[in-house]
């Protein structure tokens, strides 16, 4: 859009309480300064301007006049207020402004040509509305004649443009297809047979007359001075180049007649209507020439007299009346400017505008280039899975949702009272766009990275998660604003993950649990998830448990073999068939876990990892224990009782009692918490089928187990001196010590990870149940394989025992062993 900035000093004459004073106003040059010059030139008041300015501009709203003055000058002139006026009704009517530039009329070349550079800064944008005067618009098009933009732009004047020839001379090509506005205006018959009877020698009503008719006839007229003809001095140089006006010219010749003057006539009448009716009301019906009572006179009361001044004008009795607002009734001519037939140009009329109705001719509408329709628009239609986010909703996202610079937020389950942590993550490629104030300042197209775009593929049928919960534009996003908020201007952003496009507008989030069909137009429900056996962290659990079933039977089927050996029997074999079995159901354990989650596979899944480590560690617990109190006592040199609850069936009691204690706390957790399959969301993209087993129900069974570890591994320690050929102390203590490490790493990566339920998997599927439990049966069973040489024998020799330095003391050591072998049951 383009204006001009051109202002013209207007003197007028304002009166205040019957003074006469004197100001100066300036006005756009437009169609409303031929008027505001034809008052000056005859001398009328200010009033005259501001009626026919009331007639057909927006400038003389009289709800802005003040008592002090007959009427007072807007703040703001005819130009600037048309331009405003269009902007607000083109924000209504969803029409974009792409680009607004201002010059003057009488600007030079290079400002001409940087408008027109300007304006081709945006190639969408092709219809250029100048709000300007007819030079300016002739301005503009010698400058697309100079760019070679021929047919780039559809001009769109106003009525200073109107039907002017004066501004297509010369650059008809360039002016071809524009659109003029040109304000309706009656033909008046009768000023015409008076404007063709003047003649300069016998009119002296008006002193430029004289000067109007050499100008327009290039002639030269005598001038009498009393007695004598001399010629005007300044005419003198004149007239030697031009012929002597006659009077016989005739003002018919090449006439077209102001398509303003009828507003001319139309403003005197209404003030002439007004003062009529003022007077008979003031004065009375009867009342000749002024009275007394008009003065001083009353502005505003002259002001509602002209505001309900309605008459019938012209040939075709066109209504002259005014709104409350003081507008009257607006109508004009639309006129194309095209190429006709015989190869010459002129306007066509090709509709009208009366009051709000427009008609069309479309048919007889001619564009710059031949055959081709104009399209401007700001934004292209958006595809599929992508809404419209206007100028204003977007200052409202960067303001609301992207603050955090395009980043993802995410709250985990149990930070809902904590403040969720930010996770940044820029967009790549783009070049952001500034907002400020509410107003979307027009920028450089906005493009997508191809590498940012290829980051947000499918990757296997499903949605990579650096795409989750963002708002991203797509690929030919293109901002363009006059420096307002305008509706017709969109950005095609795709919906987020979870949203479905509700309207061209407008996204709406899926219900949880749902994602948007590939065209986003609805919900589909998302399949759940859940450990399938062809998964690797499947595949790989399943293989150390079946590496540890191997093993355990293979030491089961050993002990089985060689039960009544010494080596099976001081191993205590008893306790050794519970750690067997226990570690059998630890690698059962995994099964229930990797298995679709229902009521069954969720309670053994929370018992049996339990359950298999108390019957390890009790086992464990109890074996040190009693070698403990045996190595106490041999210290002794005079015993005085013999130990309690050392024998099989003692250990065997012990065991299952704390084994029985492992089995209440995990039967209370149940009740306490029932065990069954639930949904879980740890995003927008995913359902995850799985127990709802919560952080108390694991660590609480587990706690105790970690107990009975604590207590052996004090055991352990204690019996560390014990001589290996009597017992497994040393074996026992290296297993829990790494026990210990095992299960000091799993606290805090299990309960500091992001996602506990994917890790809860991997660790405890893979290594809780399966791997700590290798280590025991390494370390207690493995040693026994002289059971294979020597099934027989458990000791080593004296010798051996003297150079290992065992044997100092072999009475003591008799005692010792015999003590041992007593408390064996045959």
């Amino acid at each position: 859009m383009v204006y001009n900035t051109q202002n013209y000093w207007i003197f007028g004459l304002c009166l205040s309480s019957g003074v006469l004073e004197k100001e100066k106003h300036d006005v756009s040059e437009t169609g409303s300064v031929i008027v505001l010059r034809l008052a000056q030139a005859v001398k009328i008041l200010k009033c005259i301007r501001e009626v026919t300015r009331l007639i057909f501009g927006r400038d003389t709203n009289f709800s802005e006049c003040e008592f002090s003055c007959f009427f007072s000058v807007p703040p703001e002139n005819y130009g600037q207020s048309g331009i405003q006026a269009f902007r607000e009704l083109a924000e209504k009517a969803n029409v974009c402004i792409a680009k607004e530039d201002s010059v003057l009329s009488n600007a030079e070349d290079e400002v001409f040509d940087g408008v027109i550079r300007k304006l081709d800064e945006d190639k969408n944008a092709r219809v250029v509305v100048c709000f300007c005067e007819g030079m300016t618009v002739r301005g503009l098009l010698a400058s697309t004649k100079r760019l070679n933009l021929t047919g780039r732009f559809l001009f769109i004047g106003s009525d200073g443009w109107a039907d002017r020839s004066d501004v297509t001379d010369g650059y008809e090509m360039q002016a071809r297809g524009s659109i003029s506005i040109r304000i309706h205006s009656s033909n008046v018959t009768d000023f015409d047979e008076y404007y063709f009877k003047l003649n300069p020698y016998t009119n002296t009503r008006n002193p430029w007359f004289r000067e109007f008719w050499q100008q327009r006839f290039n002639c030269s007229i005598r001038e009498d001075y009393g007695n004598s003809t001399v010629m005007s001095a300044k005419l003198v140089s004149a007239s030697l180049e031009r012929g002597e006006c006659t009077g016989r010219e005739k003002l018919s010749d090449r006439y077209k007649a102001d398509p303003k003057l009828s507003f001319i006539i139309k403003a005197i009448y209404t003030m002439a209507y007004g003062l009529h009716n003022m007077h008979q009301d003031v004065c009375g019906r009867d009342a000749v020439g002024l009275c007394s009572d008009l003065f001083p006179f009353n502005g505003s009361l002259f002001k509602s007299y002209l505001l309900n001044v309605t008459f019938m004008y012209g040939e075709d009795d066109e209504l002259v009346e005014f709104d409350k607002q003081g507008d009257p009734p607006g109508r004009y001519n639309i006129m194309n400017f095209q190429l006709l037939s015989n190869g010459s140009y002129d306007y066509i009329r090709i509709g009208d505008w009366n009051n709000g109705t427009l008609i069309m001719q479309e048919d007889e509408l001619q564009w710059p280039r031949s055959g081709e329709k104009v399209k401007s628009v700001c934004s292209k239609p958006c595809q599929p899975g992508y809404y419209k986010r206007t100028c204003h909703s977007i200052n409202d996202y960067e303001t609301k949702e992207n603050k955090r610079k395009d980043s993802v937020r995410i709250c985990r389950e149990r930070e809902r009272k904590r403040k969720c942590r930010r996770r940044t993550r820029r967009l790549r490629g783009y070049r952001r766009q500034k907002l400020q104030k509410n107003k979307c300042h027009t920028r450089m197209k906005v493009h997508l990275a191809t590498r940012f775009k290829k980051s947000l593929e499918r990757h296997d049928g499903r949605l990579d998660k650096r795409a989750l919960a963002r708002k991203k534009p797509r690929d030919d996003i293109n901002f363009q604003t006059g420096g307002q908020e305008q509706k017709c201007c969109w950005a095609c952003v795709s919906c987020a993950i979870n949203e479905f496009l509700l309207n061209d507008t407008t996204c709406r989030a899926c219900p949880t649990g749902y994602l948007p069909n590939d065209n986003k137009t609805a919900c589909d429900e998302i399949p759940p998830e859940f450990v399938q056996w062809s998964d690797t962290q499947a595949i790989v659990s399943i293989a150390f448990s079946c590496l540890g079933f191997l093993s355990t039977a293979f030491a089961g089927a050993v002990f089985v073999r060689y039960n009544d050996t010494p080596v099976v029997k001081s191993s205590t074999r008893e306790l050794s068939y519970l750690i067997l079995a226990g570690m059998t159901l630890s690698h059962a354990a995994t099964f229930p876990i990797l298995a679709e989650p229902s009521w069954l596979s969720c309670c053994l899944s929370r018992v049996l990892p339990g359950l298999s480590f108390a019957m390890i560690y009790a086992s464990l617990l109890t074996k040190t224990n009693r070698i403990a109190r045996i190595l106490a006592g041999s210290k002794k040199r005079f015993p005085s009782r013999k130990s309690r609850f050392m024998s099989a069936a003692a250990q065997v009691l012990i065991t299952c009692s704390l084994i029985g204690i492992e089995v209440g706390v995990s039967v209370t957790m149940l009740v306490l918490e029932p065990a069954a399959p639930t949904l879980l969301f740890p995003t927008l993209d995913r359902v995850v089928l799985a127990c709802n087993t919560t952080p108390l129900g694991v660590v609480a069974p587990l706690a105790f187990d970690f107990l009975l570890i604590a207590l052996c591994t004090l055991y352990a320690i204690k019996t560390r001196n014990v001589p290996e050929n009597f017992n497994e102390a040393k074996f026992i203590g290296f297993a829990m010590y790494t026990t210990c490490v095992i299960w000091i790493a799993f606290v805090p990566i299990y309960f500091g990870s992001d996602s506990k339920v994917q890790f809860m998997k991997l660790l405890i599927v893979q290594f809780s149940p399966t791997f700590p439990h290798l280590i025991p049966l390494q370390s207690q069973y493995c040693p026994q394989y002289p059971v294979f040489k020597h099934p027989q024998s458990m000791f080593l020799s004296w010798d051996d025992m003297d150079w290992i330095g065992l044997a100092q003391d072999r009475d003591q050591w008799r005692a010792l062993v015999n003590m041992v072998m007593n408390l064996r049951v045959p």
